[in-house]
């Protein structure tokens, strides 16, 4: 698909009031996103919203994994540190509408067994 195509398939340009992204943006080309972006988001209100996430499991677990992590860097895709650094270090060219934050596990309720 062409950029004309992505264009065209939205409608056009500067229709968009929202675009989201969740655990994803860092596989992506940012130059040629960022540039699609641009193009599709109406101006001025519009958002770009993108996050990842990086949950605790348990302190030995997460000790493990880090561990793992840690030891197998050098075989991981570079973006990936994106992620590690939990995206506070991703190239991102818009201005801040001062909404990021850092998740907090604790604020959520927690459950027990679920039944489907």
């Amino acid at each position: 698909m062409t950029d004309e195509d992505l264009v065209t398939l939205f409608g056009g340009e500067n229709i968009v009031d929202l675009v989201t992204v969740a655990q994803a943006v860092h596989w992506f080309d940012l130059n040629k996103f960022y540039s699609q972006v641009i193009r599709l988001l109406r101006k001025p209100g519009s958002v770009l919203a993108v996050w990842c996430y990086n949950i605790a499991v348990s302190p030995s677990f997460d000790a493990a994994f880090k561990r793992f992590r840690n030891s197998t860097l050098p075989f991981w895709n570079p973006n990936a540190q994106y992620v590690f650094d939990s995206y506070k270090k991703l190239p991102f060219p818009f201005e801040s509408v001062g909404l990021g934050s850092t998740f907090n596990q604790d604020t959520i309720p927690k459950m027990g067994p679920v039944r489907i």
